[in-house]
């Protein structure tokens, strides 16, 4: 199966816009007789929220992003378009800016890169462990 690979920075906004465009994309698919794609979304944790599980923040925001754009029966129409990847976060966590010194955030982040990359094509190669 085909699948759309997202990736977006730090916020709300950036992946709000991610579910904007793979929405519109899967609907010009549709309209010229193609089948949707599902879209992998990294899962963001959410540090912030303490005691809340990792990331349900963003898939509640991700839910209420499609909902606003398509509809309340969006996701029951098309419970797989919109996917989050635990396997990505993990590796996404690593890079993330903390609040620490952001001199050594950069150095981590330049050690790390490689590495993560590297990672990262093990699992699409693989394949992913899916959550929705």
């Amino acid at each position: 199966m085909k699948y759309i690979q997202t990736t977006f920075a730090h916020g709300n906004g950036p992946y709000s816009r991610m579910v904007d465009l793979v929405i519109a994309y899967n609907d010009i698919r549709e309209k010229n007789g193609q089948e949707r794609l599902p879209a992998v979304f990294p899962l963001v944790p959410s540090y912030a929220f303490n005691g809340k599980e990792p990331g349900s923040r963003q898939v509640q925001f991700m839910k209420e992003t499609a909902e606003e754009a398509k509809g309340k029966d969006f996701l029951e129409k098309y419970p797989y378009e919109l996917l989050v990847d635990i396997e990505q976060s993990m590796l996404l966590d690593k890079v993330f800016y903390k609040g620490s010194n952001f001199l050594e955030a950069l150095l981590a982040f330049r050690d790390s890169c490689r590495l993560n990359e590297e990672e990262f094509k093990s699992i699409i190669e693989k394949g992913r462990k899916l959550r929705h």
